[in-house]
């Protein structure tokens, strides 16, 4: 058998040791198609490196039994009712790696100045440690939250965060509403 055309112009044969070849460099280069990245293992918290210019301490923050960390910054209004689950809030926030890079604001221009976020508490899908920080702050209270990977997002990257990252966000509430018909 030969590669090239055949002198009477018929259909070219390729011969067998070149299919055969061919077969297993397909096999072979198939498992190139896919790769998995491995996610660095998580850190403690006692481990995470926050840069200097955000002002985290953690001696400074509360641990609560989930892993989440909160510190209360400013406190809210006394008077009014805690944020519960089925509210309507309106929350300020900013949001930092480790290292300082903001990845998200509700402020800035670099990510749209959109206004506040406006979400149903334990409705609307937001990940568990944000979820978790802003229960039960009060009207204008300011907190900052360190949010470790497992109630971030985890293995997964998403946008400019990197898998296994802990969070940091300064959050503000700046309005609340109670849940419809209560």
């Amino acid at each position: 058998m030969s590669s090239q055309k055949s002198r009477a112009g018929g259909p070219k044969t390729v011969p067998l040791f070149m299919l055969a070849a061919m077969a297993v460099g397909g096999v072979l280069l198939s498992g190139c198609s896919e790769y998995t990245i491995t996610a660095p293992d998580p850190l403690a918290a006692e481990d995470v490196r926050w840069a200097s210019g955000l002002g985290i301490q953690l001696a400074d923050f509360e641990e609560q039994p989930s892993g989440l960390w909160i510190r209360v910054d400013e406190e809210g209004e006394e008077d009014g009712t805690p944020a519960g689950q089925g509210d309507n809030l309106l929350v300020d926030y900013d949001g930092w790696l480790p290292d300082g890079r903001m990845f998200d604001s509700s402020r800035e221009l670099a990510f749209g100045a959109r206004g506040p976020l406006s979400f149903r508490l334990g409705i609307d899908p937001l990940i568990p440690g944000f979820e978790e920080g802003v229960t039960g702050m009060q009207l204008n209270e300011v907190r900052t939250l360190l949010i470790p990977p497992a109630l971030g997002y985890g293995p997964r990257s998403s946008g400019q965060i990197p898998p296994n990252s802990w969070l940091a966000f300064r959050v503000e509430l700046v309005d609340q509403q109670p849940p419809p018909g209560s």
